[in-house]
């Protein structure tokens, strides 16, 4: 099967659907450090030229959430809106392992 299959896509939508009835919306609880990282990697994905509308949509408002979260933020607000800008992307730095700090 392929992602195009015409035949996935039908029982994928309906899988969904039947989710949906039976269990309702996925709640997940994320400590702040967690929610701060997911936002980073979901302002990352929104730079993704191929990103459909709904998907933006989703992004934009999770998004919202989480700053609406961070409110008393300040600082993290700061990081956010530089987030926002894809001037202000860095390139991974590496990271020594524990193991390479060993003698």
């Amino acid at each position: 099967m392929t992602i195009d299959d015409d035949d996935l896509r039908v029982q994928v939508t309906a899988e969904l659907t039947q989710k949906d009835a039976d269990a309702g919306n996925l709640a997940i609880e994320l400590p702040p450090l967690t929610v701060m990282l997911l936002a980073g990697m979901i302002q990352l994905a929104q730079r993704v030229p191929c990103l459909n509308p709904p998907s933006k949509q989703v992004a934009g408002d999770i998004l919202a959430m989480v700053r609406d979260y961070f409110r008393d933020c300040p600082a993290v607000l700061a990081v956010l809106a530089a987030g926002d800008d894809p001037d202000q992307d860095q390139p991974p730095r590496r990271r020594t392992s524990v193991t390479e700090t060993r003698h």
